[in-house]
């Protein structure tokens, strides 16, 4: 009898051990299967399909019942949009908040005690304006309005970098950072009756400024001074006294289209010793 009982001890015993064992193994099992994966890691390194979301920053000017000039500043976050916008002449700015869903806008504006003061709600179009209807609060006014991306946002020289054509000349932008533009330029003439042809280089590391380049090899009435003004299409460009910017009937006057946002070779580009 003591030999049956002392081997039912051991039976439970052993039971026991077993059922605390699988105990533990469906705890573990149960925790790595509902375990959260942290992509947050030292390495940075997130796995495919992760949307990691962009600030986008854009400024627009426009006018409201055709004759109001605004400008407006939004920043995009995902469908998320803030920003400001003022009259023109008014310092002033009104702030803007609501949503940009499947090409439509739609904007809450407040005043200075966060009033609702208006409300816009326009559709991107094809010519990349934004068209729409702006309404005071109660709805009792409502006027067209109509934004336009300023395109050139020079202060992280954005759309600037590029080749840009009139035909009798080109002139090559590179945006190098902190304000700063590494450019040249060729222009030509060609004599129809002797065949012959007269050129024109120019070449710096100038500021951008106001959407603009100055560029000046001197003070004087025949050095060259020209203004490279940065357009929605191109390049405008405007010399302080034609031809003195290359050889006889050469100018670099005139308005330039882009041709390309890069160049061939760019790295190795010859840059006129400019360094």
């Amino acid at each position: 009898m003591k030999i049956i009982k002392s081997i039912s001890i051991l039976f439970v015993f052993f039971s026991f051990i077993l059922f605390v064992v699988g105990c533990n193994d469906k705890k573990e099992s149960e925790k790595e299967n509902n375990t959260e994966i942290n992509y947050e890691n030292n390495s940075g390194d997130q796995p495919d399909g992760i949307i990691i979301e962009e600030v986008v920053n854009r400024e627009f000017l426009g006018t409201i019942n055709e004759n109001l000039k605004i400008k407006m500043k939004l920043k995009f976050s995902d469908e998320v949009v803030s920003g400001e916008y003022s009259y023109d002449g008014k310092k002033e700015e009104l702030t803007l908040r609501g949503q940009f869903v499947d090409n439509i806008l739609n904007l809450t504006e407040y005043d200075s005690k966060d009033n609702v003061t208006g409300y816009f709600e326009g559709e991107l179009t094809e010519q990349y304006q934004i068209v729409g209807i702006w309404s005071n609060p109660n709805n009792t006014k409502k006027f067209e309005f109509v934004l336009e991306e300023v395109k050139n946002d020079l202060s992280e020289g954005k759309n600037i970098t590029g080749a840009y054509s009139k035909g009798d000349g080109d002139i090559y932008i590179l945006y190098i950072g902190d304000g700063k533009v590494k450019f040249q330029g060729f222009a030509f003439w060609n004599n129809s009756v002797t065949g012959g042809a007269n050129t024109g280089e120019v070449a710096g590391i100038e500021n951008l400024k106001n959407n603009e380049i100055h560029y000046s090899t001197g003070p004087d009435e025949y050095d060259c001074n020209m203004t490279i003004k940065i357009t929605k299409n191109g390049l405008s460009v405007t010399e302080k006294t034609i031809g003195t910017c290359g050889g006889m009937n050469v100018t670099f006057e005139g308005d330039y289209e882009k041709i390309s946002d890069e160049i061939d070779n760019w790295d190795t580009y010859n840059w006129m010793n400019i360094y």
